[in-house]
């Protein structure tokens, strides 16, 4: 399993940091590890539910599937 942090709303309306698990990828998956990402006033609409803010994101390969040829961790 990957741990990882992510930045989300809560129901006090603030930004609060969580921690979540993914398995390892599988087939053609790529893991990314997220070092910056957007956050635009679309996702200030969602600072108050229990979801992920942020789009656009930009990181570091931190785990590939067995089938992806071309992107090394």
């Amino acid at each position: 399993m990957l741990d990882f942090t992510v930045c989300k709303g809560s129901p006090d309306g603030g930004v609060v940091e969580g921690i979540t698990q993914k398995p390892e990828p599988t087939r053609d998956q790529v893991f990314l590890d997220i070092t910056h990402s957007g956050v635009c006033g679309t996702d200030m609409h969602f600072t108050g539910v229990d979801t992920v803010l942020g789009h656009e994101g930009v990181g570091v390969v931190r785990a590939v599937g067995p089938e992806v040829k071309t992107l090394k961790v």
